[in-house]
């Protein structure tokens, strides 16, 4: 049996069973995460269940004067008397994020290694936030207190074979409701090989004839308290990948993360021709990108095309899209959203149904964030208006405004409530001057008329029967009765009268007037 080591190639020996594994935090931490650390570490060592984590372990690469006070002691001792030994280690900063989050790992001693940066907290299991995780997972509350049972428990009920631990980020929370939720590999059982890669977007790679064995626990729900803005945020990503492209020689010669990287640097300062250059460079790469990335570039593409208003272009990426990976949503989604750009409501329509369909299902490791969710769902809402199709619209903007609290859906929802409204007044006067038609009530089809004279404007017939109840007006002479005396199932609805009614003759006008009718509906 070897020797424990902790570079992550050679593997430790397993714990027995029935004992719960170690678990080592890893942070890397710098000047400007000062005013997070001891946030972050309050949310994960002072829980009234015990600390979370069996050591922390911290590369700092911050100024020597500005380290926190925190860092500075070997130990943590918490409110119940708990103390979680620190490994912190000092060192430069190398504009390379996946050479600090190695360091942090290798350094630490336990079985499994999670990382979180300075700037989030893990929610507490009683917190709104895992509620809301455990829901769009499928979970009910009851369910889900075991998956956000103590994470020691949860990986010591693992399979053996599972290695990598994935859990939602709430990146962004506007109002207390998610609005981005990114999955994230948060923990891998380090008696396997692992290796961060990329200096920016970095992620955890298996090698050493190693393979990402996943599982997803909802109840691990990070969430992200940033301290610096998101333009802040960009150039400093920004300095990085074009620092990485120009010691390079070119883009050429990059990989494809990295130039991914530098396309959403362009995707958010809306330079749409240099993202849509970088990401038909990562997917050209060599070694080429695998499916999940395949997806991710093409839903970016067709995006980037969308808002460079070549919707036809974002087609063709769209459907890449669905080719990379048919069960995911996003191709789809995006395949609604050209179509609805280029005027063609039935199959936007189409393609948005089939791209939240399956989105109904648990948690997919590459959904859109919550709020391109609600803009989507919005648009998809537009779309079914057009096609006529009023009340799955009006389900549709709910949804979207329950995602994304923003303008377009708001003001989606906001129409579509008009115009069923409208259409429920227009219904009942189209029936009440239908029937008053097929009775021969001049005048009450006068007075319908005087009240909503564009229920008898909508088409050709209208206009004749327009035409001939003026000619019989002008005469004098009643229009013949024809037809049942009663009125249609619809009048009696509209009304809310009993099925056996009766309304003949004279009575006619005390019951279906005008403003009755309005009224009712």
């Amino acid at each position: 049996m070897s020797e424990k080591t902790n570079d992550g190639l050679t593997p430790i020996p397993p714990q027995a069973p029935d004992v719960p594994p170690t678990v080592s935090l890893c942070v890397i931490c710098g000047d400007e995460g000062v005013e997070g650390i001891e946030r972050l570490l309050q949310s994960v060592l002072e829980r009234d269940s015990g600390p979370m984590f069996d050591e922390v372990s911290v590369y700092w690469n911050g100024a020597a004067e500005k380290k926190p006070a925190v860092l500075c002691q070997s130990t943590w001792k918490t409110r119940h008397g708990f103390e979680v030994p620190f490994i912190v280690t000092d060192g430069p900063w190398r504009n390379d994020f996946a050479w600090a989050r190695q360091i942090s790992f290798e350094q630490a001693t336990g079985a499994w290694r999670c990382y979180l940066d300075a700037d989030d907290v893990v929610a507490a299991p009683e917190a709104a936030a895992v509620d809301q995780s455990l829901q769009m997972a499928g979970h009910t509350r009851a369910e889900g207190e075991a998956i956000a049972s103590t994470l020691r428990d949860f990986l010591k009920d693992l399979p053996n074979q599972a290695n990598a631990v994935w859990a939602p980020y709430f990146y962004v929370e506007i109002e207390g409701r998610p609005a981005v939720v990114t999955p994230r590999c948060r923990m891998v059982r380090w008696t396997d090989g692992w290796c961060w890669t990329n200096a920016v977007h970095e992620d955890l790679l298996p090698v050493h004839l190693n393979a990402a064995r996943i599982v997803m626990h909802s109840g691990f729900v990070v969430q992200h308290r940033p301290y610096k803005s998101s333009a802040s945020r960009v150039d400093r990503n920004a300095e990085i990948l074009f620092s990485l492209e120009q010691q390079a020689g070119g883009p050429d010669r990059l990989a494809h993360r990295t130039l991914y990287g530098i396309a959403t640097v362009h995707f958010d300062r809306m330079n749409h021709a240099g993202a849509t250059e970088y990401l038909i460079r990562a997917l050209r790469a060599t070694p080429g990108p695998p499916p999940p990335d395949v997806l991710i570039y093409r839903t970016m593409l067709a995006q980037t095309r969308c808002r460079a208003g070549a919707p036809i272009e974002a087609l063709e990426h769209a459907m890449c899209a669905v080719l990379a990976m048919p069960d995911s949503p996003n191709g789809y989604l995006e395949l609604g959203r050209a179509y609805l750009l280029l005027g063609n409501s039935p199959e936007s329509a189409r393609w948005f149904r089939k791209g939240f369909k399956r989105h109904e299902a648990p948690t997919d490791l590459s959904q859109h964030p919550m709020n391109v969710q609600g803009q989507l769902r919005a648009m998809g809402a537009h779309a079914l208006l057009s096609i006529g199709e009023f009340a799955e619209a009006l389900r549709w903007a709910e949804e979207a405004v329950k995602a994304d609290p923003g303008l377009l859906p708001e003001r989606t929802l906001e129409l579509c409530r008009d115009i069923i409204d409208r259409n429920k007044i227009t219904n009942a006067f189209a029936t009440l001057r239908d029937h008053l038609v097929q009775r021969g009530e001049v005048q009450q089809l006068t007075a319908l008329r005087a009240a909503c004279p564009a229920i008898l404007e909508t088409d050709n017939l209208a206009h004749a029967l327009t035409a001939r109840m003026d000619h019989e007006i002008a005469k004098g002479d009643p229009l013949p009765l024809s037809g049942d005396a009663l009125p249609s199932g619809a009048l009696l609805e509209v009304l809310g009268l009993p099925k056996d009614a009766t309304v003949v003759g004279p009575d006619l006008a005390r019951v279906l007037d005008p403003d009755t009718a309005l009224a009712t509906a």
